[in-house]
């Protein structure tokens, strides 16, 4: 898609929602993904970071790996719920610096380890 719409379909075709639910469009030359779709893989990273995290933490108290001290403590306070980040589907951080926060701390606590 180089230039104008390439149909008359109106995005904004659900009663309360944009977009037509795909997550690529077709290009010129190659697939065009969307932001929905950039969405769902930034959110597989996060799970992948804290399933990290978490095996780290399992292996630290296992004695399998050894951590600064207070490490152990540190990771857990990450992993504790954080409203400010997500309380439910309509309370959550909308400026996104707060989860880029969190995901620059919990890389951290992964590359202290290891």
């Amino acid at each position: 898609m180089n230039d104008g719409p390439l149909t008359n379909f109106n995005g904004a075709s659900f009663l309360c929602y944009n977009g037509d639910g795909l997550l690529i469009y077709p290009g010129e030359k190659e697939t065009i993904p969307t932001i929905r779709l950039k969405s769902i893989r930034d959110g597989l990273y996060d799970y992948e970071y804290i399933r990290m995290l978490k095996q780290l933490m399992d292996q630290v108290g296992r004695n399998e790996l050894t951590a600064p001290a207070g490490w152990l403590e540190q990771a857990q306070a990450l992993l504790d719920y954080k409203p400010e980040l997500v309380d439910d589907l309509r309370h959550f951080d909308r400026s996104g610096s707060r989860v880029l926060d969190f995901r620059s701390c919990v890389a951290e606590a992964i590359q202290a380890i290891q």
